[in-house]
């Protein structure tokens, strides 16, 4: 995919991600079910999107300790 592409197909959400140790299992199940998705992205629930993340408080989120920022 281009990166103009990938601009333009891409979101800003607030996502937690399951360490690959810990999502074995979950990811055998969303590569049979949903390969699609599977390809895109980890295994993750998503917290808040877009417009429910546009006043968030990134050292609110530091509580968790581990904060990944993909924008």
């Amino acid at each position: 995919m281009k990166e103009s592409d990938m601009a333009k197909n891409s979101r800003r959400q607030l996502s937690l991600f399951l360490k690959k140790n810990e999502a074995s299992e979950f990811e055998s199940i969303r590569k049979t079910f949903n390969p699609d998705q599977f390809q895109l992205i980890a295994c993750h629930v998503t917290v808040c999107r877009e417009d429910e993340i546009e006043n968030i408080s990134i050292g609110a989120c530091l509580h968790f300790y581990i904060l990944t920022l993909f924008l």
